[in-house]
């Protein structure tokens, strides 16, 4: 039994049914600390704790031992990749809003953050690249008094690349892949 595919099922499933771990040990009958346990992947569960917890998210014990991109579902219905999907698509706000590029998912971050750790490897990678997209903002206004030309062709790029990079890491969390934002000041880290 691969005990990283059945922590990864685990959370999938739990997430997938808006479960804590409280709710799931509770309808399961084991304790927190075991479901904590497992989806840390810190050691291989009996097969009577599997049962119980399928038992509890009303699915067949195999289903929590396959391996979780062969699950008809997939990764993609996690509630978590919804919300990273959600968390680099918050930037767009900007365009309508000062500084909401920035402010958004930051504050985003702040209320999620102890949801689920893969918010700590997203959102340090969303905010810098936006802080770092409005500081070249802020250059780019001053060279459109001082020298137009460069100042408009820096004012698109920099909204350019924030569309773009918005909208290509919303489809990386989506799929389950790691932010990719270059051109970034180093501001922020994850916990």
């Amino acid at each position: 039994m691969d005990k990283e595919a059945v922590a990864r099922n685990l959370l999938l499933q739990r997430q997938q049914r808006g479960l804590t771990q409280e709710q799931l040990a509770e309808r399961a009958g084991v304790t927190t600390r075991t479901i904590q346990r497992i989806e840390a992947g810190s050691g291989a569960p009996h097969l009577s704790t599997l049962s119980l917890l399928a038992g509890a998210l009303e699915l067949p014990v195999q289903d929590l031992m396959k391996n979780p991109e062969l699950l008809a579902d997939g990764p993609k219905a996690t509630v978590a990749g919804s919300n990273l999907m959600l968390l680099h698509l918050l930037p767009l706000l900007g365009l309508l809003l000062p500084f909401a590029n920035v402010l958004a998912p930051l504050f985003y971050w702040l209320y999620k953050r102890t949801d689920n750790r893969c918010y700590d490897a997203h959102a340090p990678a969303v905010v810098n690249f936006q802080a770092t997209m409005t500081f070249g903002i802020g250059v780019a206004v001053v060279l459109l008094v001082l020298y137009f030309p460069v100042g408009l062709l820096l004012l698109g790029l920099c909204y350019g690349l924030i569309v773009g990079f918005s909208i290509r890491n919303a489809r990386r969390a989506w799929r389950g892949q790691p932010a990719c934002y270059p051109l970034s000041l180093p501001l922020l880290k994850g916990r």
